[in-house]
């Protein structure tokens, strides 16, 4: 959320704090802000939609006025000193804003301009917002800046392909503001080839524009170790709700079939979307990515020449049964002295 209380903050000054009947306000964002602000003094934080359906807002003549209002809480209200720490309290200013826009341009990552916009603002508190307010910030943005010039030609692409393969699939989600979120699709000859070779490994790492959208990728082998390409979408997160449409519109268009297994990276919410909606796949993790993970937790074991490293490759690589993997596993472990 972005803005200022100001105009909120005159209307509490000249009406008195609390809402009144019939009370009128120049725009739907000024009756938030006005209802916000008597959050913050009471204790209790707001949805756009109202704490409860008890306060409501109606339009008349152009002008927004409260036509009902129950005063009484069922809930607990905090303390007035951790009140501003109460999520609708939570701001990024206009200014703040410009700041978040231009490190995002300058590729400055997030972590990093979180931790300098607190610092300028002498300290976490001070600064008025949250880490994840700052990332919803950046998301809300890019899902903004989707202009209907490039929307457009998304939509006519796939109508210019459905026109030339009936057999041609795709498939969009909107947020709630009818923007266009993620895409899908997926061509007859993609549908072909999963029918032949159906072991599925799912990309998720590419970056493609300023916008940070990801372009992932389901892809497998074919006879001669070639890579060939089954699906592709285009997206905005990565959250569970999202991979479980995604791997239900990879369901529906090839007529229920699941893969034998999927390689992915180790993306927790991933895995839990692929058990949900697959349930009889396989799942297995991408090396490269075991392999990253292992050099970001435990890299002082691979300094050197020790050859953990090598071991611990052939470990994944080489050994298929479970039974060797596991006595290789405590060989490792205690050669190397891993053990507490």
């Amino acid at each position: 959320m972005t803005g200022t209380s100001d105009n909120a903050s005159e209307c509490l000054g000249d009406l008195d704090w609390k809402p009144k009947l019939s009370i009128e306000f120049d725009s739907e964002q000024v009756a938030y802000d006005f209802y916000n602000m008597y959050g913050l003094k009471l204790g209790f934080s707001i949805r756009r939609e109202s704490c409860d359906r008890r306060n409501q807002v109606d339009r008349k003549n152009n002008n927004f006025f409260v036509n009902h209002f129950v005063e009484s809480h069922n809930h607990l209200l905090v303390m007035q000193e951790c009140a501003h720490m109460l999520p609708s309290q939570h701001k990024i200013t206009l200014s703040q804003a410009v700041e978040v826009d231009l490190t995002k341009q300058s590729g400055i990552p997030l972590k990093s301009t979180f931790e300098l916009m607190g610092k300028e603002a002498g300290g976490r508190e001070p600064l008025g917002y949250t880490k994840l307010d700052h990332k919803n910030y950046l998301r809300s943005k890019r899902q903004k800046s989707l202009a209907y010039g490039e929307a457009g030609s998304v939509l006519k692409y796939f109508a210019d392909q459905t026109l030339e393969n009936p057999l041609f699939f795709s498939s969009i989600q909107l947020d709630n503001e009818e923007m266009i979120t993620n895409t899908l699709w997926a061509d007859v000859k993609i549908i072909i080839d999963y029918g032949h070779f159906g072991d599925v490994r799912f990309h998720t790492a590419y970056k493609t524009n300023n916008a940070s959208r990801s372009f992932a990728v389901f892809v497998g082998l074919n006879h001669h170790k070639e890579t060939v390409l089954f699906w592709a979408t285009l997206m905005y997160d990565e959250t569970i709700d999202l991979f479980i449409w995604l791997f239900e519109m990879f369901l529906q268009v090839l007529l229920g079939k699941a893969p034998n297994t999927i390689t992915t990276d180790q993306d927790a919410t991933m895995a839990k979307a692929i058990s949900q909606v697959m349930p009889n796949t396989y799942h297995k993790l991408c090396i490269w990515h075991t392999m990253q993970n292992a050099l970001k937790h435990v890299r002082f074991l691979f300094n050197g020449s020790s050859g953990v490293k090598s071991i611990l490759f052939i470990l994944m690589d080489k050994i298929k049964e479970k039974r060797d993997f596991l006595t290789a596993w405590n060989n490792m472990l205690d050669e190397y002295t891993m053990i507490g």
